[in-house]
């Protein structure tokens, strides 16, 4: 009987490794990966828009859901041809919102407030760093944050 017991614990560990051993992790590419600097987008990408500030330099700044921040500049022209597209920061976790704040921009994303700076003058952001975070944060698809807003408007 022991011997049994032993012998089925044995089976279910070669089991447990078979199993395992089916999944693979793989690195997938998204529409949203690194782009050349001249890249437009095409028809039918969808970048869903969830955040958009003008900058004081006359841009728009503009979050999409999948994590990243745009600066499209050329948005009062009639030619859609002037039109450039920048990607200043992604790596955010679904950003809902987005406020430009002296020399950088403060993204409400869903886990903190973050302050996204370009140190370099590049239009890439070098830093990112916690503004404020501290709330519910859970694995429920609605625990979301919207704004940023200044006081007082």
């Amino acid at each position: 009987m022991r011997i049994c017991l032993v012998g089925l614990f044995f089976l279910n560990l070669l089991e447990a490794g078979e199993f395992y051993d089916r999944f693979e992790i793989l690195t997938a590419n998204s529409p949203t990966a690194p782009r050349a600097s001249e890249w437009k987008p095409g028809e039918g990408l969808v970048l869903e828009v969830s955040g958009m500030t003008w900058t004081s330099d006359g841009r728009l700044a503009v979050t999409i859901r999948k994590g990243e921040v745009w600066l499209i500049d050329g948005t009062e022209s009639v030619s859609a041809e002037d039109i450039t597209y920048q990607r200043f920061a992604w790596g955010l976790q679904e950003p809902l919102g987005i406020l430009e704040d002296g020399d950088s921009f403060l993204v409400a994303q869903r886990t903190e407030i973050t302050r996204l700076r370009d140190v370099d003058g590049d239009d890439v952001a070098d830093e990112y760093l916690t503004a404020a975070s501290g709330w519910n944060v859970s694995g429920a698809y609605h625990g979301y944050i919207y704004g940023p807003e200044r006081d007082g408007q």
